[in-house]
């Protein structure tokens, strides 16, 4: 496995393919009004998830909804979302999936600041290149944080498992 930052730069070719390959959803994307970048230095999408676990979009078929402008929302009524050509769509709840909370902002909702204001920041890159508190150790004893994809998680899982024995043994200190 490449160390994160060499990920970062490699991924600035892939990017650069991907954008091409992609030139038709993205120029009807942006006619739409949907803004979109590539990532710091235009490495893409990785960048963005190991550094702010955010703030990418991935097309799952409804890129075309947006170009073709079925999405337009112009309003709430009480029982219904009215789609800007006036449709009118039944609703007993809308969801409005607008970002979702910092990892410490969580803990300090649940734990408190005591338990928060020991966690170093979680995700973006420390000095040597590594992940802030995401796998490793947080700051606070006793209190990791996993994140991430499924397939992140299970992988990172049997590392915080072998850091965890470590300390358990006497080997490292948290």
């Amino acid at each position: 496995m490449l160390v994160i930052p060499v990920q970062f730069a490699l991924n600035v070719d892939s990017t650069k393919r991907i954008v091409a390959a992609e030139k038709d959803n993205l120029d009807g994307l942006t006619k739409a009004g949907f803004k979109s970048d590539f990532g710091e230095d235009g490495s893409g999408i990785y960048r963005k998830y190991i550094t702010r676990c955010g703030g990418y979009y991935i097309d799952v078929g409804c890129s075309q909804v947006i170009i073709d402008a079925l999405m337009g929302i112009k309003g709430f009524e009480p029982n219904a979302l009215v789609l800007a050509d006036e449709t009118k769509l039944d609703a007993d709840i809308v969801v409005l999936a607008t970002c979702f909370d910092n990892m410490r902002t969580s803990v300090r909702k649940i734990l408190g600041n005591r338990v928060t204001d020991r966690c170093k920041d979680v995700w973006d890159l420390d000095v040597e290149g590594e992940v802030n508190a995401m796998w490793r150790p947080s700051g606070h004893p006793h209190f990791w944080f996993m994140g991430g994809s499924l397939t992140l998680c299970r992988t990172y899982s049997r590392f915080v498992a072998l850091q965890i024995k470590a300390i358990g043994e006497g080997l490292t200190k948290q």
